[in-house]
């Protein structure tokens, strides 16, 4: 981070602004050229210590479910260059203005709404589902793309093992994402 101009910024004066500038640098990412074969891996969900649903949770079934789409094929979608851990944590600010974006070590192909429901997913975890939801319209908005509920569930179960003990959660959001997620694919009653 100390490379590239700007700091990171949880705490914007003008949410709506900041989501904006937020899903700005999506499209241009998901517009680079896939690299050959072999040079970034294929998105995959991240193996958990354990699925049991979180012992705080209200809707343990809807976890249950979620794990079972976790664990089963891929929808066939384009795929494109994906940062995979998109998220305002790893987004340098300038003026107001996006001026980097760090960490790209988890770097892979893969769908575009998986970096959305990264982003969503620690949006829903600072602030809040309605912040979540205003940044995906926004970045729907901008490429005309539909987002894929399903990438809710792999990025929130594949978080699963760190959100269990995690004090600053916003539990009922993260549950409540997952349970739409869940539902507007069709699959067990959310």
């Amino acid at each position: 981070m100390s490379l590239l101009p700007g700091r990171v910024d949880w705490s914007p004066s003008d949410m709506g602004i900041w989501l904006r500038r937020l899903a700005e640098p999506l499209p241009v990412l998901h517009a680079t050229a896939v690299p050959h074969a072999g040079t970034l891996p294929s998105f995959y969900g991240y193996a958990q210590n354990s699925y049991d649903p979180p012992s705080w949770s209200l809707r343990p079934e809807v976890w249950s479910r979620a794990v079972e789409i976790f664990h089963a094929r891929h929808p066939e979608e384009s795929v494109v260059c994906i940062h995979r851990d998109y998220h305002p944590g790893n987004v340098l600010w300038r003026a107001g203005r996006v001026s980097g974006l760090v960490d790209w070590p988890s770097a892979s192909i893969g769908s575009p709404s998986v970096d959305v429901a990264h982003c969503r997913a620690n949006l829903l975890g600072r602030f809040d589902l309605e912040v979540a939801e205003r940044f995906t319209a926004i970045w729907e908005e901008l490429t005309g793309n539909r987002f894929n509920p399903w990438a809710d569930i792999m990025i929130i179960i594949g978080m699963l093992d760190g959100l269990r003990d995690d004090p600053q959660l916003n539990r009922a959001s993260v549950e409540e994402a997952l349970a739409r997620a869940v539902a507007s694919l069709g699959v067990g009653q959310a």
